[in-house]
């Protein structure tokens, strides 16, 4: 809408917005350790991402160690959803891996950025229904933390998850009436393919599109995502495993 990255509003912004940064974070941590960690992060970050999401997902990385990865969960006051700001190591596959672990608690995925850093990082923000029961909650987080570590070391037999979910959710082999739709568009972004569906709602169903879009090699870098009891509409900014956007 604006222009390039490059233009001067957007300079300012992200100058304004690392100095910011800098100066949060510095009682904690060396100004050589922040500014090596700005190096590998993109301008888009610093453009689409509030001084407070980054105050969060910077410490994150910078005390990451050896695990493979950490989050924040923001629980919102008006409304039955939980913000997940996430520092994971990024590999092929990881939105897929997130929304089958989602899926398993019953949680649907509202909105999705995921942005990737030059150092193999990710700095991911997920907005998610919260989980079923208000009691549970808590224990219900712990769970899927521990299912995302899993996840990501390929240890987790998402597929038959899935598929046990489905079956029990779904036992008579749901359909819905609502009609199925999917346009690819080249042209509204310079950076990247987008795929936007239409379709009626599943709980699995975000799992399986993120799936089958990994196993087409294309690479999902954010996602918008928007559903209800009966509908599901969204937007997949994807490129293909060499950076590559569709022609």
């Amino acid at each position: 809408e604006r222009g390039t990255l490059a233009s001067r509003d957007a300079t300012n912004e992200i100058a304004v917005k690392k100095r910011d940064l800098i100066e949060i974070l510095t009682p904690r941590f060396s100004e050589k350790e922040i500014l090596d960690l700005i190096d590998q992060v993109s301008f888009r970050y610093f453009l689409h991402n509030t001084l407070e999401d980054m105050s969060l997902h910077f410490p994150m990385a910078l005390t990451l160690g050896n695990n493979r990865h950490t989050w924040h969960l923001q629980r919102l006051p008006n409304a039955p959803v939980t913000r997940v700001i996430q520092c994971t190591y990024d590999k092929p596959g990881l939105f897929s891996k997130m929304a089958g672990v989602f899926a398993l608690y019953n949680m649907k995925i509202l909105s999705a950025n995921i942005f990737t850093l030059k150092n193999g990082l990710a700095f991911d923000i997920y907005e998610v229904t919260n989980p079923l029961d208000p009691l549970r909650e808590g224990e219900m987080w712990d769970k899927a933390h521990r299912d995302v570590s899993l996840a990501l070391e390929d240890r987790l037999p998402m597929d038959e998850l899935i598929r046990e979910k489905g079956n029990s959710v779904y036992p008579d082999g749901y359909k819905s009436p609502m009609a199925k739709k999917v346009k690819i568009d080249n042209d509204i972004s310079d950076f990247f393919t987008v795929i936007e569906i239409s379709s009626g709602t599943r709980i699995d169903l975000i799992y399986d599109l993120a799936n089958k879009m990994f196993s087409l090699e294309l690479d999902i870098r954010f996602a918008r995502i928007n559903s209800d009891e009966e509908k599901i509409t969204g937007a997949f900014y994807v490129r293909d495993f060499a950076g590559q956007i569709g022609r």
